[in-house]
């Protein structure tokens, strides 16, 4: 009886583990459409941000860093303002970060409150130069550009994203970084996506949907996983 118990147990959790993934496959085998399609820029007072060229090698799990994840919110985009340069005199090029605030409505993890606002940063670069540019020295000054790896937002878009604790090497970029926001990084008070566009979902239909789960996936599947 005992080993019927626990093998009672172990097939739930095992169901629990895969079922997002059977979830796609069957939707896939049924030549059902991708509702997700990946966002590129983002619309701040007028102008776009466009992402940068490139991608991640392979579809990221938040369970890999779900111990660095201090929330899990559902809310609303309610603003994307213009980008922050943070390290102003970089020999590169110029780093930045667009705030992202978004209104919580549901918390599956950590201590905020509903109805709160948290503030996300996305990393951008400003010019960006090509290949061969950077090997003649040359750097064109011509747009702003979202990281290839960040999550990208839209004003009024439901979401559900996993937030972690910025962090950056102060010493390394000491002497470029602004005094104001190194100061807010020591007091942990700037937030980001955990893992970028893995760790955001887009919330239709009763559905998250992101590069992982392009098919869409129930919320619960994702609202819990970085538990």
């Amino acid at each position: 009886m005992k080993f019927i118990k626990y093998g009672i147990i172990a097939a739930i959790v095992i169901i629990a583990i895969i079922s997002p993934y059977l979830y796609n496959i069957v939707l896939l085998s049924l030549h059902a459409e991708p509702n997700y399609n990946e966002q590129t820029s983002m619309k701040i007072k007028g102008y776009d941000i466009k992402r940068a060229i490139g991608s991640a090698s392979m579809p990221y799990q938040i369970k890999v860093v779900k111990d660095q994840v201090i929330y899990t919110i559902r809310g609303e985009v309610v603003d994307i303002r213009e980008p922050l340069i943070w390290l102003e005199k970089y020999p590169v090029a110029e780093n930045g970060m667009i705030p992202v605030d978004i209104k919580v409505k549901e918390v599956y993890k950590g201590d905020i409150k509903s109805d709160s606002i948290i503030t996300l940063y996305v990393g951008t670069i400003k010019d960006l130069p090509t290949e061969q540019q950077l090997a003649d020295g040359v750097i064109v000054d011509n747009s702003t550009y979202i990281l290839p790896y960040e999550a990208v937002y839209e004003i009024g878009e439901d979401v559900l994203v996993h937030v972690m604790h910025t962090t950056i090497d102060l010493v390394s970029v000491s002497e470029y970084i602004d005094e104001l926001l190194a100061k807010e990084y020591l007091e942990h008070k700037v937030y980001e996506t955990a893992l970028g566009k893995y760790g955001k979902y887009t919330i239709k239909d009763g559905l998250a949907y992101n590069e992982n789960y392009p098919y869409g996936v129930p919320i619960i599947y994702v609202a819990y996983e970085a538990l």
